[in-house]
Formats: C-alpha cells, structure tokens, sequence
C-alpha cells in the first residue's frame, strides 16, 4: 500500500513538472490579454504552441486565442489609424486624413467606414480646391478689371481730347480675348468715335487741321463740295482761302471773295477782266483755256444744276450764255441776262423780252410778264437775276410781275396762280378773297389773310393749313416752322403741331439733313425734328448769315460763333473751336 501511494506521488510530481510552463505562460498570456496587451498575449499563446509539453488542446486553444488577439491587434491598429485620420480631418488636413484612410482599407470590417471617411475627405479637398479656384478666379477677375478700367480711363480721355483715333487704337484693346469673363459690351462713346473718326476721314466732321484755320476768320461760307471759304484778315488785309474739310487749303485769294463752290466748281472773275472756274482740287481753268476763242469772256456764275451763266464780249455788245459741267458751250451766248438753272429750267431776256428755256436753249415759254427775279437791279425791265434768288421748286415758281402782284408759274410756263384775280381761280377762305400770298415750298403756299394770319394752300388754291400762326416759314423736309404769340413751334403738312412752340428763333432755312437751328435764351444750338436739342444752345449766330440764326447744314457741317468767332459744328456736335 505504501509502494503504491510512493508511485501516485511521483506521477503527480511529473504532470505538475510537464504542465507547470503551459499554465504559467496561459496566465501570462491572460493577464497581457486583460490589460490590453494583444500583442504580448499573443506571444504567449505562441510559445505555448512551440512547447513540446502542450497538449493538442492546449495548442489549439493557444491557436483561438492567437486569432482573437489578432482581431483585437487589428481592431486597435485600425482605431489608431482612423482616430489620426479623423483628427487629421477636423484639422482640415484632407489629403493626409485620406492617405491614411486608403492605408486603412486593408481592415475589410471597417472598409464602409473608411470609405465613408474616404469621400468626406475628397469632397472637401474637391470643395477646397473649388473655393481656390473661386478665390483665383476672383483675383484674377479683379486684375482684369482694373486692366480693363485702365484702358476704358485712357482711351476715354483720348476721346474727350477729340483725338478719336488714339481713342480708337487704345480702346479696341479691350476686345482681347482674355477680357470676355468680364461680360462687357462695347461702350457707346467707343461706337461713336468710330463714326466720328469715319466721317473725319470722309471730309464730314472737323478735324484740328480744318479747325486751325478758323483762327482768324472775319467771315465764312456754307460749305459745299466738302470745301469751306473762310475770309480772314491779315495786316488790314483781307485774303480768302478755300479750304477742304480735311484741312488741305485748294485755293488762298487776295481780297474778300463771296461765292462758294457750287457743283464742283468756283467762278472767278478779276478786275483785269480774266477769269475762269477751279475745280475742287485747286486747279485753275482760265476762260481762254477753256474756250479759246477770240471772243473774250468777261463774266461767268457758280454752277447750279449742272449749267451756269458765262458771259461773252460778241461784236460789241455782252451777252450771256451757258456752259455745262464738261465746259462746253450748250447755250449760245445770245442774252441780255439769264438767271440760273432750276429743275431744267432757266429765264433768259433778249431784246427786252423774258423767256423759260431749257437746257438746250429751246423756249419753253416767250409771253412773260415784265418780272422781277433777284435783288440786283438790271436798270432796265426790272431786276438782274442773281443766281439762286429765283428757281423753280416742285415744278413751279413765283413771279412777281411789275405790277407787284405774284403769279405761279409751272416749267411750261403755265400760270397756275394769280393774286390778282381771285375770282377766276376762286381763291376764297371763309367767303373772303385771300390777301397775299407769300411764298411757294414743298408744294403748299404760305399765304396771309386779312386778320394778318398765316397759313397755307396748295398750287390750286385750296386752303390746306387754316391761317392762325403769326408768321410762318416754308416747309423743309416735311415740316414748316410756326410762330405763335412769342415762340416758335413746328407743324407737318397735314397742319398737326409736331413740335410746340418753345423757341425764341428757328432757322427760316428750316430743317436741313435732319436738324434745325433754334434759339433758347439767346443762344442758338440745332434739334431733331422732335424738338429735341441735339446739339446744346451755346452758340451765337454768325455775323455773316442772313435772317438772324445759325447756318444750315450743308455737307455736315453749319456755320456758328462763338465768343464772338467764327467757325463750324459738325453733326457729331464737335466745333472748330474745340480744336483751337
């Protein structure tokens, strides 16, 4: 009995000597596994599978546990790595926070919320780079503004200087390409100094070169064929120049010359008895280069429809005839006096008696009253008629006979009108014979009744326009000027009052290529036929124009003063005294 409990002792010592490593490292590994220490656990674990002394089980719970430590390894390294990348994330730190996810990706338990965090990050960084781009962009658009504002401050004060070319070239950098995000259209200043600098080019707008020789004007002439004649005086004496609207000087005459280019051509006549016509370049055509004939020439007048009076010294006598446009004789020169060509009509006087002919010389008509034509008297049957005092207008033109009454008269000579027989023609208004009739335009009749009103009628005497205004002026361009108590209003030929009458003065001319010249307080300045002021009244009327206004437009350009000198406006409402 006693052998056998020796033998149980010793058995018991040996299991307790095999199993004493395995259970020590089990309770190592056990409490490293309590405190968090996976890693050291998991070590353990592995040491008690290497000892040979470990049973199959003990191995294999080893082998669990090892996989249990290892998801707990997994779980720790993961949360490490995701508590970096989000702390990186709070930081705005979204490329670190996303590399740091892409690494975390290979813990395929937590991958949807890696990748949660994964697009947070991108969306950010795609934000951030959005909000960059916005922020250059903006700065960008900034830097072009002020660029752009750069341009706009010089050209524009190239353009208030008149200098529209340098206004032009530096304006049109702003059409680059990299200035279209700024969305802007094209300023209307930078449109007109295109127009403007165009019509410089044209001759139709002043340039410095015109406006320098206005400096010393005394007098100036509508301008015509784009060539202005502007008297100046020098030393007590007078000198006319002749000067196209680009500035170049044609023509520079002693004295103080009064006609102007008609046609293309100026007359010219010296007291030396020579003369001849130049044309628009400056060049001069004497009378014997023209004509080389023996018979001298001792007079001609300006150009108007195509035709103009030359005069001859023939056997004796002075007689006038006519030439074209080419310098060729078309009407012999057989007359006493001539008037000027109108719609292919002109009035001639031979042996007393006054005749219509046309532009072949054929007598239209030769049973004429005894008339007057113009203001130069002839000293013999009436007036001597000036070129342009008398023409036809719409196929007809008034005469007065010697007798002071009018007539109208049509390119056949029929007389279509006489004051003096009311009755014949039945010119009555309101049962009472029409008083006086003043003067034909754009076919109706300004005419004046008994209560010294004005109105008008047609060529056949029916009345159109009632008499009420005070005084009327001719229609130009479809609209007449009125006047009515103090002010001036303007009225179509329907009779409608298109514009009321608000201006001290209107222009007798009355509208020409668009514009009219009015008064407002002393001032003249020129409207559209709205009555709206296109150009501003500052201006004073020029010694030289007749009836007390401005000039007309002719050829772009009227005629103006200012601070007592003389000089232009162009349509633009640019003056020669810009410019000096």
């Amino acid at each position: 009995m006693k052998k056998i409990v020796i033998i149980l002792t010793l058995v018991t010592i040996t299991l307790v000597a095999f199993a004493g490593p395995v259970q020590e490292l089990m309770e190592l590994a056990e409490l490293a596994f309590s405190q968090g220490d996976y890693v050291k656990a998991k070590g353990f674990y592995s040491d008690i599978i290497n000892l040979q002394s470990a049973t199959e089980n003990q191995r294999e719970d080893a082998r669990y546990n090892i996989n249990v430590c290892q998801f707990r390894i997994n779980d720790a390294q993961y949360n490490s790595g995701y508590n970096r990348a989000l702390s990186l994330f709070n930081g705005k730190q979204f490329v670190q926070s996303r590399n740091i996810c892409v690494g975390l990706l290979k813990y395929s338990k937590f991958k949807p919320k890696t990748n949660k965090l994964i697009k947070q990050c991108n969306d950010s960084i795609n934000a951030r780079f959005h909000a960059q781009q916005v922020a250059d962009s903006i700065q960008l658009r900034n830097q072009l503004r002020d660029e752009y504002n750069t341009i706009i401050e010089e050209a524009l004060a190239y353009y208030n200087n008149k200098q529209y070319l340098d206004a032009i070239n530096t304006g049109k950098k702003i059409f680059e390409s990299k200035f279209d995000p700024l969305g802007e259209s094209i300023p209307d200043w930078y449109e007109v100094a295109i127009q403007i600098y165009q019509a410089q080019q044209k001759g139709e707008a002043i340039t410095p070169e015109f406006a320098n020789h206005l400096r010393n004007a005394i007098a100036v002439g509508d301008i015509n064929d784009n060539i202005a004649r502007i008297v100046f005086r020098n030393n007590r004496k007078d000198s006319t120049m002749y000067v196209s609207t680009d500035g170049d000087i044609k023509i520079l005459e002693s004295g103080y010359l009064h006609d102007d280019f008609h046609c293309g051509f100026l007359g010219s006549r010296y007291s030396n008895g020579s003369g001849g016509y130049y044309d628009t370049m400056g060049k001069y055509h004497s009378w014997r280069e023209i004509f080389n004939l023996d018979d001298a020439v001792t007079d001609c007048r300006e150009f108007s429809d195509g035709m103009a009076p030359i005069q001859f010294f023939c056997k004796g006598k002075y007689k006038w005839g006519y030439i074209s446009e080419d310098f060729k004789i078309v009407v012999k020169p057989q007359y006493d006096f001539v008037t000027a060509f109108s719609e292919g009509r002109a009035f001639v006087r031979k042996n007393g008696k006054w005749s219509i002919i046309d532009k072949e010389g054929k007598v239209i008509l030769d049973k004429l009253y005894p008339a007057f034509f113009g203001s130069a008297h002839d000293g013999e049957n009436g007036y001597y008629p000036r070129v342009n005092n008398s023409y036809y207008k719409d196929g007809k033109i008034w005469i007065q006979t010697k007798n002071y009454h009018n007539i109208l008269v049509d390119t056949e000579g029929n007389v279509l009108l006489d004051n003096e027989d009311y009755k014949s023609y039945n010119i009555l208004h309101n049962g009472k014979p029409l008083y006086e009739w003043v003067t034909f335009s754009d076919g109706l009749i300004i005419y004046l009744d008994y209560n010294d009103k004005y109105g008008y009628m047609n060529a056949s005497g029916k009345v159109i326009i009632n008499p009420e205004y005070d005084l009327t002026y001719g229609f130009h361009e479809g609209i007449a000027a009125v006047k009515s108590g103090n002010n001036w209003g303007f009225i179509d030929k329907s009779g409608k009052l298109i514009v009321q009458p608000s201006f001290e003065a209107v222009s007798r001319n009355g509208f020409s290529e668009g514009l009219c010249a009015a008064q407002s307080n002393g001032k003249w300045g020129f409207i559209d036929k709205s009555g709206t002021w296109v150009i501003d009244p500052i201006y004073e009327c020029p010694y030289r124009v007749v009836n007390g206004s401005v000039g007309s437009f002719h050829n772009g350009f009227a005629a103006v003063a200012l601070n007592g000198q003389l000089g232009y406006v162009d349509k633009f409402g640019n003056s020669t005294f810009d410019f000096q």
